[in-house]
């Protein structure tokens, strides 16, 4: 066992940072920011939501729709939602790793330059799990549809 963790430590720390990077480099992956936001509570009651500083930028992800997405009409406004998953390394290629806090991260996959002219996503995090301490697999929904 012992001599497994090493393998995963050195595949997070090492490898998997180096290969997510390259394959941004030749345009198979994307690049995000992770945003971070503070809530306060509000004179009223409510939930206040703070600007969302960036905690890390231009991390590499590859991200693909979960499931089928749906639309329902609720008050004569149409709602629409769609899940996707999100991968990216647990570590930076400095062997930085990623803190990743689903209550108050927001993950924003940057916009594609031409050829794609691709706008930007941001994700709102539902579940995320740490795959061996290599890989992150966020399951998200999107925010700006």
């Amino acid at each position: 066992a012992w001599l497994m963790s090493n393998v995963f430590d050195k595949l997070g720390r090492q490898v998997l940072p180096k290969v997510f990077d390259k394959l941004s480099d030749v345009g198979l992956s994307d690049l995000m920011d992770v945003k971070g936001e503070t809530v306060t509570a509000g004179t009223g009651g409510g939930r206040i939501k703070s600007a969302a500083p960036t905690i890390y930028s231009n991390v590499p992800v590859v991200f693909t729709p979960s499931t089928k997405g749906f639309k329902i009409n609720q008050g004569e406004i149409l709602q629409s939602n769609q899940d996707y998953i999100l991968k990216f390394p647990t570590h930076s290629p400095a062997g930085v790793r990623y803190a990743i806090d689903p209550r108050v991260h927001r993950l924003v996959v940057k916009a594609r330059t031409a050829p794609a002219d691709e706008p930007a996503k941001t994700f709102r995090i539902i579940s995320i799990k740490d795959l061996q301490g290599n890989m992150y697999e966020a399951e998200c929904v999107r925010e700006n549809i």
